[in-house]
């Protein structure tokens, strides 16, 4: 049976768990915690530091707690996020206290439209952290292989710091950027140092879906290193021709690795990259001309394909859907293999849509919903 104390500090712990992030199961302000109990005793909540989001109070909070806590909290954090947005301050010595995390698995890191120019001495910037903290939790974290970049607005980075981050992490398998980063162009950022020549060796899955311009640069430095890495699973943002152009040379020479692609507004014309991923499980395109979709599929090679989901972003009488080719195709030996077919359209499907594709319909593959 346990002590009253325990029992309602396991309740707080609780309560703000479900409070804070519940739909995400992150408890964002557990850091807080710390201000109910100094003392720890041995408890089933301990669980409730595997991940934590760090505003900069937070942290300072967290690190209070963690010096005077009996028990070696920092070795149960799993999973941190970090926010340098403007009103967010990170001190040195905390971000150095988080060195000693040495089970993180996963890190994401929220940076600022611009750099900001009042910090104080004791505070650290984005890029000092990425510079001179994150090589150290790379070294001393075998077990760190996720990373998430995102932004607040809009940012503008130059390509030296993508790669400083993939170089700084070894031991990285999944590499993530979302919402709204903006490469420069080789002209924006004279003091752009050269892109580290190393990536690391076990990175499988590669999501650039954040990048909002000259996702050529990635492709091309990627192509650049001694030995051109092997990605497994891909997801891009709406690309260029310069971004496709790129995305299709990085195919030819790597893309035959492919089992998981995420091509998104393939609209001026289908994706030549698929010819090149002859062993791809998964495949989700985001289409804006209805009327490429036979086309896109005919470029399948591969007859592994389990998955196949397809977003149609305009669909008119000028151009529908064209079921009747659709089902004709998947139909053909090489979709054998197909467990899942999944139709979304930002307009109506129609209602008979499984009597306009019998063939696909009699598997019992076909899902569709409208205004995704």
């Amino acid at each position: 049976m346990r002590n009253l104390s325990q029992e309602l500090t396991d309740l707080v712990l609780d309560q703000v768990a479900e409070l804070d992030d519940g739909d995400q199961g992150v408890p964002s302000s557990i850091a807080n915690c710390g201000l109910v109990c100094r003392s720890w005793a041995q408890r089933s909540r301990l669980h409730l530091f595997e991940a934590i989001a760090f505003p900069g109070s937070d942290l300072e909070t967290f690190v209070d707690l963690v010096e005077t806590s009996a028990f070696p909290l920092l070795s149960m954090v799993k999973s941190f996020e970090l926010d340098f947005n403007e009103e967010q301050r990170y001190r040195r010595e905390h971000l150095t206290k988080l060195q000693e995390c040495v089970n993180l698995t996963s890190m994401t890191v929220t940076i600022p439209y611009a750099e900001s120019e009042d910090l104080d001495d004791e505070c650290v910037s984005y890029t000092s952290f990425f510079d001179k903290h994150l090589p150290i939790m790379g070294a001393q974290c075998g077990s760190l292989t996720s990373f998430v970049l995102t932004s607040f607005f809009e940012t503008r980075i130059p390509l030296d710091l993508l790669t400083g981050i993939l170089a700084s992490l070894p031991a990285l398998e999944v590499f993530k950027i979302t919402d709204e980063i903006y490469i420069l162009s080789e002209d924006d950022d004279d003091e752009e140092e050269e892109p580290s020549q190393s990536f690391p060796e076990n990175l499988h899955t590669l999501d650039l879906s954040g990048v909002h311009s000259r996702v050529h640069r990635f492709f091309r430095w990627l192509m650049s290193l001694p030995t051109v890495p092997v990605i497994k699973s891909l997801e891009v943002s709406p690309l260029d021709s310069a971004g496709w152009a790129s995305l299709n040379a990085y195919a030819k020479r790597a893309g035959q690795a492919f089992e998981r692609l995420h091509l998104r507004s393939a609209a001026d014309e289908p994706p030549q990259i698929l010819r090149h991923a002859t062993v791809l499980r998964d495949l989700r395109v985001e289409c804006i001309v209805a009327a490429h979709l036979p086309a896109i599929f005919s470029m399948i090679t591969s007859q592994d394909l389990q998955s196949l989901e397809v977003y149609v972003y305009r669909i008119s009488d000028t151009d529908p859907i064209p079921y009747d080719l659709i089902d004709g195709t998947l139909a053909t030996p090489k979709f054998r293999n197909l467990r899942v077919v999944r139709l979304h359209g930002a307009q109506s499907i129609p209602t008979d849509v499984n009597e306009r594709m019998p063939l696909t319909h009699a598997r019992g593959i076909l899902r569709c919903t409208s205004k995704w």
